[in-house]
């Protein structure tokens, strides 16, 4: 679910779990891979834009 933008508390509740702190300790290492993806992203249309104003 993290590599499909649906937000960390979403699958938190989704899972059942007490507490987002407890996905995070379990799942933190897809929600990491997660946020690289929409930095990468990000950083993508920042620069796309960039070219477009030069």
């Amino acid at each position: 679910m993290a590599n499909n933008d649906v937000p960390a508390k979403i699958i938190s509740s989704r899972l059942g779990h007490s507490s987002i702190q407890v996905t995070m300790n379990t799942y933190g290492f897809a929600l990491q891979s997660a946020d690289k993806a929409a930095a990468d992203k990000f950083e993508s249309i920042l620069n796309g834009r960039q070219g477009q104003n030069e």
